[in-house]
């Protein structure tokens, strides 16, 4: 029986210990898909102009304009006034188009599902590597208590056999001790006889 239960406990030892090492290649697993995965994911991007910067650019262009004609009227093209306000439309024309080509980007990001589903299994997984230790350590203390009580038994049953062994053989002198005086009290007996 002692022999049943050390081969019944050693097989769960070997299949905790196998749990073991399966539970530590899904740890590294999924520390390194965790890794590689965003933990925040984005979900929503907004892009939209500056309404205030480019309505305030459009007003001054149109007003630098207004103000163009008005100089027409009185000044020739190349005079001085004319030309710094030439200059002032081009310089707002080019703030509006480069205003327009960088919109404002507003973006919307949520926790990544996935990245929570992963962080939830590696803390099973972690959870479970504890017990099944705690288990493995139970399991080899029980594994070497068997053990030590199957060596006691196999040393008392040698003994045992020994014993065995040797009150065989004092039964089997005794017989013969028997057999041998019975013979010796027959003969005498037959001699006193004269047979």
């Amino acid at each position: 029986m002692t022999l049943q239960k050390l081969n019944d406990f050693s097989a769960t030892l070997e299949s905790t210990q196998a749990e073991m090492k399966a539970t530590e290649q899904r740890i590294r697993d999924l520390q390194k898909q965790m890794g590689s995965t965003p933990d925040r994911l984005t979900t929503q991007v907004r892009q939209s102009d500056d309404a205030q910067v480019l309505e305030h650019l459009k007003s001054t262009l149109m007003t630098l304009e207004l103000k163009r004609t008005e100089l027409l009227t009185k000044y020739q093209p190349t005079y001085r006034l004319v030309q710094e306000v030439d200059k002032q439309i081009v310089d707002t024309t080019a703030a509006i188009a480069a205003e327009q080509s960088k919109p404002l980007k507003e973006e919307t990001t949520d926790q990544n599902p996935t990245y929570n589903w992963m962080r939830t299994e590696l803390a099973k997984a972690q959870s479970d590597y504890s017990a099944l230790q705690a288990r493995a350590a139970a399991t080899a203390t029980i594994v070497k208590i068997y053990e030590s009580n199957a060596r006691k038994l196999g040393r008392k049953g040698l003994i045992h056999q020994d014993l065995t062994r040797a009150a065989k053989t004092s039964e089997e002198n005794y017989l013969l001790y028997l057999r041998k005086q019975e013979e010796a009290r027959m003969a005498d007996a037959l001699d006193e006889g004269g047979f």
